[in-house]
């Protein structure tokens, strides 16, 4: 794992006052109090305590406020997509929402069904099977600028140097960009990914598709194509072949 990537498997400890988030493997552990939603990061040297619960999961997606209170955001399941030059891509299965409260006392019952159905739309949204995700790979940028990019884009953490037009979690990910946090923070694409391995005259290379739609413009074309709304996606479609790179590249192409 290098020092960008993001961390893979982690446990989250449920106690009445706190969260917490370890890493499986490392030493970093993340706090956070559920009164005042303070968030430190501190090194794991067994200050956990006996917890009422605790739930293994596979990405820190952010968190999101509602009527009841804030909500941690995480990735519960994940399948695999394939590799592009060596790097895992996976598709979200699915996630949960946390809540920082520990009970709805303080709603009454309009407000608990509202809240209910927020969470519902919450859960149905990241549910649908067009989101992916890598934890070593910047799924928001093309293969071609990330082979032309400069050493300082290298430097900035996933999370940060992603491109934001196609981050489908930025809005929970808002307030978390912090240096201490660069391994945690995942960040979401929505679109199409395929990877499929070939062969051709004996010859074995990948043969990748992926499409990401903006955030700004997400229109509705990847369901309904007879309607005319204008969508921004950006379309790119690599080869990988004896550790050549090239590809197929529609530049931000704005579909009518």
């Amino acid at each position: 794992m290098s020092s960008s990537d993001i961390f893979n498997d982690l446990t989250l400890y449920i106690t009445p006052e706190n969260f917490y988030i370890e890493p499986i493997g490392h030493d970093a552990l993340v706090i956070i109090d559920r009164t005042t939603k303070a968030l430190t990061v501190q090194r794991n040297v067994g200050q956990i305590p006996a917890a009422n619960s605790k739930k293994d999961f596979c990405g820190f997606l952010g968190t999101i406020n509602l009527l009841a209170g804030r909500y941690l955001v995480i990735a519960t399941q994940r399948q695999l997509v394939g590799y592009i030059a060596g790097h895992a891509i996976w598709r979200l299965a699915k996630a949960e929402l946390v809540p920082y409260c520990r009970s709805t006392l303080h709603l009454n019952p309009d407000q608990i069904a509202d809240n209910n159905t927020h969470l519902a739309m919450m859960e149905f949204v990241l549910s649908t099977p067009h989101i992916y995700f890598s934890y070593s790979y910047d799924l928001t940028h093309t293969l071609q600028r990330l082979h032309d990019i400069g050493p300082d884009f290298w430097l900035q953490s996933l999370p940060v140097r992603a491109d934001q037009r196609f981050v489908w979690n930025g809005h929970l990910l808002k307030g978390l960009k912090r240096e201490d946090l660069s391994n945690f923070c995942l960040p979401l694409v929505h679109g199409f990914v395929s990877i499929n391995q070939c062969r051709i005259n004996s010859q074995d290379f990948t043969w990748a598709i992926i499409s990401r739609r903006s955030v700004n413009r997400a229109g509705t074309r990847l369901f309904r194509r007879e309607m005319i709304v204008p969508v921004l996606c950006r379309f790119e479609d690599p080869f990988l072949y004896t550790g050549t790179r090239f590809q197929i590249y529609d530049t931000n192409h704005l579909q009518q």
